[in-house]
């Protein structure tokens, strides 16, 4: 991640174990606002739509085709997110939908691949997710790929990384990283971080241009890419569907005003569509809001902590208790395992007076708690945090909450 520094949450493993992260569709993100984004270049500004034709399936789902990319290099499913792993479903907004071969999964402590049928359900890759690439030997400063402080140099002629929206044709801004997590230039990885959400439903063309060394020596790119620009024969694993499309994206690519004289690397992918990223949840809640009937749910509390002002100077007491909600798992009370319900329409169902119990933490300010007119409690307004997956309701209570 950021060498010397704390790393992002959730992007400092390697593909193959980020997989999960990276293209579930239920992944909380962060949304960053930023203005548009002109075009690669003024004259370029009505070209539109993909590099190749949406029907095309080029990448693992076809016969002969390798279950690594091609591209890759140190991690079989580098580089991440890729259509190379997904292939056409006209029955999704997107068109298109995530297919994992089994061996490219990463594997757990005794050898067994993650099980892939369930990433199947998404037609595309998370609007949040980090690109991730390895290019062996690849230094920053000298390949032009502009750090977290500096952004708006990623738009610039010369940035060594493009991030290309192929449904707008517009240039995205981002900023870059090698995994310092991992020394050893023969596996460490390059991060790219989009610096606002990638648009959902559309296809993003990611570009290493002119990438060096420390010392200043030009890296060749690998001998799949070396064959999608001419330059030797395919290898094994590399087909004729897989170079059609990638040689589609490399003109593209031009005459979207991007130089492709020194191209490292290039490839794309599908950002999962608003309606599938959201469509289980959305469900979700307009069942369980259609349960409570405009009331509140049933919930218990289950301890208070009334605090002196040594002990809390902000807040003067903690209420923690449960409450109802309705189950969507498939086995009653959602022991660990268990996964969506999903009904006869595909959507989430609950099973027959399937319920759980969810953890809430109330913390009340001095402030609001203070005597007010007629010496009744000042009151405030409430303010709600919901903690994601992974972590306890307590957390309201953190120093940086």
């Amino acid at each position: 991640m950021k060498p010397g520094r704390r790393t992002r949450r959730g992007t400092g493993r390697r593909p193959g174990r980020l997989v999960a992260t990276l293209v579930t569709a239920a992944a909380a993100v962060t949304v960053v606002l930023a203005p548009t984004v002109p075009p690669a270049t003024a004259g370029a500004a009505t070209r539109r739509g993909p590099a190749a034709p949406p029907s095309a399936n080029w990448g693992a789902s076809v016969t002969g085709a390798s279950a690594c990319n091609p591209l890759g290099g140190s991690t079989c499913m580098a580089p991440f997110p890729s259509d190379y792993y997904t292939v056409v479903d006209h029955k999704l907004p997107s068109g298109r939908h995530v297919v994992f071969p089994k061996a490219a999964m990463p594997t757990n402590v005794v050898g067994l691949h993650i099980t892939p049928a369930t990433y199947g359900r998404n037609d595309g890759f998370s609007p949040g997710s980090s690109v991730l690439v390895h290019v062996a030997g690849i230094n920053l400063a000298r390949s032009h790929i502009p750090g977290v402080g500096h952004v708006g140099t990623s738009l610039k002629a010369d940035a060594g990384v493009v991030l290309v929206d192929e449904t707008t044709g517009q240039r995205l801004p981002y900023w870059g990283e090698l995994d310092a997590r991992d020394s050893d230039p023969s596996t460490q990885l390059l991060m790219i971080h989009p610096a606002a959400n990638f648009p959902e439903g559309h296809r993003i063309a990611v570009v290493v241009a002119g990438a060096e060394t420390a010392a200043g020596k030009a890296i060749t790119p690998s001998a799949a890419f070396a064959a999608v620009l001419g330059r030797r024969a395919a290898p094994t694993g590399v087909t004729p569907a897989f170079l059609r499309h990638e040689r589609s994206l490399v003109s593209y690519l031009r005459g979207r005003g991007v130089d492709t004289k020194q191209l490292t690397v290039a490839w794309d992918f599908t950002v999962i569509s608003t309606k599938n990223l959201t469509g289980y949840a959305i469900h979700m809640r307009d069942v369980a809001m259609a349960q409570l009937g405009g009331g509140a749910p049933s919930f218990s509390v289950t301890g208070v902590t009334n605090f002196t002002p040594a002990q809390n100077g902000s807040d003067s007491r903690q209420v923690n208790g449960t409450f109802t909600v309705p189950s969507f798992l498939d086995e009653p009370g959602g022991p660990f395992g268990s996964t969506l319900n999903l009904g006869p329409t595909g959507l989430p169902q609950q099973l027959p007076g399937n319920t759980q119990q969810a953890a809430f933490s109330c913390l009340i300010p001095r402030t609001a708690a203070a005597a007010g007119t007629g010496g009744k409690a000042k009151g405030g307004r409430p303010v709600l945090y919901g903690v994601g997956l992974f972590n306890v309701a307590t957390k309201i209570g953190d120093e940086n909450v």
